[in-house]
Parts: C-alpha cells; structure tokens; sequence
C-alpha cells in the first residue's frame, strides 16, 4: 500500500478522481461529497480516512472495510453457513428459457458435486424470452406455472432456493405499469421497462409484500435482488410524477427500502439469503445483503479473478461469490478447469448445463469442486495474500494453521516462507505447465503433483533443496508436506 483513501458516506453519489500530474510526477487523487444531489440542510458532515502504511494491499483494505462496518448503520447482514458452499445459477446454462424438470435434473447433478444452492435467475416469471424487462412486474410464475412443488422438490434433494428479481423495473407490458403511473423515476426504453421511485410509500410497501408473500407462498431460501443501481437520481423528473412522496432524497428511501425489505424476511426466515452484484455493492450494501457476487463477464477468467479477489479485500466475511463461470462444450477439462481456479478464492458459482458436459470435463469439476469445499475454510477465512494487483494479480494465496494454498495465474516462480504450516497447495492456474518453488531455508518435505481430475502423476521428497522445478501439468496442482 502506499495511499488508500475512503469516505464514511457509502450512501450518497461520492465522486472520486485519480491521475498523473504531469507537472510533478505525483498521483492527483481527489474525493468529492456532491457528486449527486443532495437535499438542503444546515450542515453536512464528512470523514476522509487516509491511510499510508506501507503494509500489504489486503491487510490496509480489511482495515478500511472494519472501518466501515463499524459505523452505525452499516453493520453487516449474518452470513449463513450455506451461502459460503457452492451454487448452481441457471443464468449462462439457460437464461429465460427454464423448466421445472429440467432445472430438477440439473440440480440433482449439482447436488452431487457440492452443491448446496440453485439460484433460479430471469425467465420463471415471464413467457417473453427477448432478454428485455418488458413484462417484468407481475412477478407471477408464468414459465414456472407449478413453482411451489418444484421448490419443495428441490428442497427435498438438499438444495436451497434463491429466486431472482429485477427490484425496480416494471415492464411496459405488465399489468402492474398502470398502476404506478406517476411514481416512476425515469423509463428506460431498451429494456422497455420504467424504473420505480422508492419516494412513494405505495412503491415500498408493493416490493416488500412481494418478496414476503413469494418467501411465505413458496418457502423460499433467498432472493436474488437485482438492478438495484438503477435507483438513480435522473437528469429530470418524470412528466408524469405525482404528488404523494413521503421522502425527498432518492438514496435515503432506497436505504429505508433495503432496510424494510432485510428486516420483513429475517422476520420470516433469520437465515435468509441475499445476492447482489457489481456494480451495486460497497460497504453499506453489507448491512442488506450476505451474498456479494462479482459482475457477469461469461468465460473472462481474467475480470472474474481481478473483481473476486477485490471484493475479498474490501467485503469482510460477507460471502464473495464468482461470477457464474462457463465454458465452450467443446473446450478440454484443463481448459475449463481455469474458469473455476481462476475464482478459487471466492464461492463458485457454476453455470454450465450439467447433463451435458463431456466426462473428461465432469471428472475436474468434481475434483476440483470436492477440493474447493475441503479447503474453503482456509480459502474464505485465511490470510489472503495477492500479488501485483496492477498486473490483474499473478498470484495470491491464503492460508491459516494448517494449510495454505496458492494460485499461480502467470508466471513460475513461487518464493515459500511460511514453511511452518504443514500443507502447502500450490496450483497452476497458468497456460505453461511447470513450477519453481524457492525458499531461502532448505525445504524438507513430501510432494505430489496431480493432474486436474486428481489423478497422481508425480511424487517425491525434498531434502533440503532451496530451489526446486515441478512438471506440474495446466491446472495441476502440488501438493507439499513439510516435515
């Protein structure tokens, strides 16, 4: 670290600047409180935290993420055990197009491999397959016509059921556009839906009943509450916008909106489960939801590993998932097996269409999936250690008492020095088979090298080396016992 410079108003729209001075070589960084309106008052108050330690990247964010959920108000949701295990989403598999039977068969695969949630994203609600928001709304299971029973079979195979919503789109088509007429912040004409103004009472009392009677209808785990950036002040106010607005700031009544809407599912189910995603999450979000997934990038391991490992920094033990990772049906296991190492330090979320994927493909991902779920306490909870964040991270790791484990994205050479823990995982999660191990104490340990479906392909002894190649193969990884 050499600056780190956060505000402690995560709700309003704060502008932040940085840049060369060309004059002097120095790095402009500027912070703005007015980014956005506000409304009038006597006084406004503001805190800037610097901070110039010159301590690692990942210990100075946790530090300023403590910061924040120390602050009255910002205090972090519960994270319930199950939203640290692995997802199935059924958005890149399926998008709108969804069955019952057809997710059921897909769950029960991703039962077998770990698991232990499906997120039913777009598509339950609508017979419109166009992947716009004309129809959204209703919020009825037009596609998913038997919802309740297929839940309950979902729930019966040991799956929990988050469903997604899009919170403040009302579609052009649905029969609930009429009725908030005048209580809209602005349309939105390629997604063919207008965006809600959480001003009016009428609008946050037709949310809250909404999620609370779907959670009581079809005893639901969790909520998938999407678009929620889309609460924005707009450039102009709405022709149509009448009166009957009981708040004038937009961001206060979208907090009170979130806070209302945590606070009626708890009620009905304490370890309720709530995701969202980039670019609508920051520190006050964590008081809201327990589920922070990186934005979509469908088969980019690249942005997949830069914003998992950012949100790790900056999210507390609030749970930081991938985003729904992907691959060609046609791509080779070591391949797609990088689609998962690459956010080997979040919880996967995974969104390929189970039943049909190649075997050599099905073998790694519940290797890989089964090792994941082993050593998550050391993944989600350890030490995380990253390395040259302005290279997108070449390698991080993680570790506690007993284990540590390391991801190797480019590069070969790994320097070890906490041979005090007793198991070291290194994986190549690079496109070059091969890995240097150096330490400046001698090394003295057994290891073996496994392919990616876990299969043995090498093992041997250290005694004493203090530099070391391993043929470890393309998503292969070495697995180090120090004596």
């Amino acid at each position: 670290n050499r600056l780190t410079f956060a505000c402690d108003d995560a709700l309003h729209p704060v502008g932040i600047k940085t840049g060369v001075i060309e004059e002097n070589g120095c790095m402009g960084c500027e912070l703005i409180p007015f980014a956005g309106q506000r409304q009038a008052a006597s006084e406004f108050k503001f805190t800037l935290r610097l901070d110039v330690r010159q301590n690692p990247l990942a210990d100075v964010l946790g530090d300023t993420c403590q910061w924040w959920e120390n602050m009255e108000g910002y205090e972090p949701l519960d994270v319930p055990d199950v939203a640290t295990l692995p997802v199935y989403s059924t958005w890149y598999s399926y998008h709108q197009i969804v069955d019952s039977p057809t997710i059921e068969t897909e769950c029960k695969l991703a039962y077998d491999m770990g698991c232990r949630s499906v997120i039913m994203d777009d598509g339950w609600q609508t017979n419109d397959d166009q992947r716009g928001y004309a129809y959204t709304g209703d919020w009825q299971p037009q596609r998913l016509t038997d919802i309740k029973e297929h839940i309950q079979r979902v729930h019966d195979m040991g799956m929990q059921y988050i469903l997604w919503y899009s919170v403040p789109f009302v579609g052009y088509h649905s029969e609930n556009y009429d009725r908030f007429k005048g209580m809209y912040l602005y349309d939105q004409d390629r997604s063919k839906a207008s965006v809600l103004d959480p001003r009016y009472p009428q609008v946050r009392e037709f949310l809250i009943q909404t999620y609370l009677d779907a959670q009581r209808k079809w005893e639901l785990d969790g909520f998938k509450l999407d678009f929620v950036d889309s609460f924005r002040v707009p450039e102009s106010e709405h022709p149509d916008a009448k009166p009957g607005r009981d708040m004038d700031d937009v961001y206060e009544a979208v907090d009170v909106l979130l806070k209302d809407v945590v606070y009626s599912l708890k009620a009905a189910n304490p370890e309720i489960l709530i995701e969202f995603r980039q670019s609508y999450i920051g520190p006050l979000m964590r008081s809201y939801g327990n589920l922070f997934r990186a934005g979509d990038c469908p088969m980019d391991v690249v942005t997949n590993r830069v914003q998992t490992l950012n949100l790790r920094m900056l999210s507390g033990n609030t749970a930081v998932h991938s985003d729904m990772f992907m691959w060609h049906p046609k791509e080779s296991a070591e391949v797609a097996a990088l689609q998962l190492l690459n956010v080997f330090f979040s919880v996967p979320q995974v969104s390929v269409k189970l039943e049909q994927i190649t075997d050599a493909q099905r073998a790694m991902l519940k290797h890989y999936l089964a090792l994941w779920i082993r050593l998550r306490k050391t993944l989600l909870q350890g030490k995380l250690r990253v390395s040259q964040p302005h290279q997108n991270y070449t390698y991080a790791s993680s570790h506690d008492a007993s284990n540590l484990v390391g991801i190797m994205y480019t590069g070969q050479l790994l320097n070890v020095v906490e041979l005090h823990i007793p198991d070291h995982y290194y994986i190549n999660s690079s496109a070059i088979p091969g890995m240097v191990l150096k330490s400046k104490r001698g090394m003295h340990a057994a290891w073996t090298i496994t392919d990616c479906y876990g299969t043995t392909v090498a093992n041997g002894k250290l005694t004493g080396q203090t530099l070391e190649h391993f043929d470890v193969p393309v998503a292969g990884m070495l697995h180090v016992t120090f004596i």
